[in-house]
């Protein structure tokens, strides 16, 4: 929780940076959900705090490869001559 409240209070701050608040929102999700995880009814995530770590952030990877290669990320090819 005290990972989640510096998080937050940090993207709190950061409201006129959104990507910079929105990378915290994320992440500080992402902690809170490893409690989440660890309750779901199945025998190898059931009370394992490693498996529902990965798990958990295994969502946070999910955001930084959309971020990645998502296709507003790409730089376009330039048409025409190039600037002088």
């Amino acid at each position: 929780m005290l990972f989640f409240g510096t998080l937050v209070f940090f993207a709190f701050r950061n409201r006129s940076n959104p990507p910079v608040h929105k990378r915290l929102i994320l992440i500080g999700t992402a902690a809170l959900l490893i409690a989440a995880v660890s309750r779901w009814p199945f025998a190898a995530v059931n009370n394992n705090l490693l498996v529902a770590t990965f798990i958990s952030d295994s969502f946070v990877l999910l955001v930084a490869a959309y971020d990645l290669f998502s296709p507003a990320n790409f730089i376009a090819p330039q048409s025409g001559p190039a600037p002088s």
